[in-house]
């Protein structure tokens, strides 16, 4: 479920509704702006519950469910696991016996396909 306002507590516990709006926000991301979110993928994520913010929680929640729901094979899933957890493109390669190219390729679509569901191109 794609969020259209966040609402979280600041450090002092008061509500603040952020009006940002993420599907706006998602439809400006195109597969290179995906794969950079991606690469810092695991910093949200522990940015996240370091300082539980709620834009970050929203973010790190969308993320998750597209890369679920977004029709990638098990092979992109994977490999954009390994990759998401500093993997390089050649060691994915030699670890599943393809060039870095393929590997390279695999990672691109597969952000595409994130961005495309983010987008609500499902």
């Amino acid at each position: 479920m794609l969020v259209d306002k966040v609402y979280y507590n600041n450090t002092l516990g008061n509500k603040i509704n952020n009006s940002v709006r993420f599907a706006e926000i998602y439809r400006s991301l195109d597969g290179k702006s995906i794969k950079k979110i991606l690469c810092n993928f695991e910093y949200l994520k522990y940015r996240y519950n370091m300082y539980e913010d709620g834009i970050i929680n929203n973010i790190v929640f969308d993320i998750n469910e597209a890369i679920d729901k977004c029709g990638l094979s098990d092979i992109q899933k994977q490999r954009l696991d390994m990759w998401m957890n500093g993997y390089t493109e050649q060691d994915i390669g030699d670890e599943c016996n393809v060039s870095r190219w393929v590997v390279s390729k695999s990672i691109v679509a597969s952000c595409e396909k994130i961005s495309r569901y983010l987008k609500g191109y499902r």
